[in-house]
């Protein structure tokens, strides 16, 4: 089985780093991502930077502190 993750590098600083602020960061994809399938973000908010792995549980295209 071949995986292959896709890394998203956000240059906007976040309030503060936390799932939600993150999530809501991502906002949505342009297309819906396939269930299972990982994205990788990385967010900063001026001081600290932060890794958050989305995987879709529901095969949308919308990030969400669920997933």
């Amino acid at each position: 089985m071949e995986r292959r993750e896709q890394v998203v590098i956000f240059t906007a600083n976040l309030a503060a780093l936390s799932n939600g602020n993150a999530a809501a960061a991502a906002g949505a994809a342009t297309a819906a991502v396939a269930t299972t399938k990982d994205l990788i973000f990385v967010f900063d908010d001026g001081v600290s930077s932060g890794i958050y792995r989305f995987t879709s549980s529901d095969g949308n295209a919308v990030v969400s502190v669920a997933n």
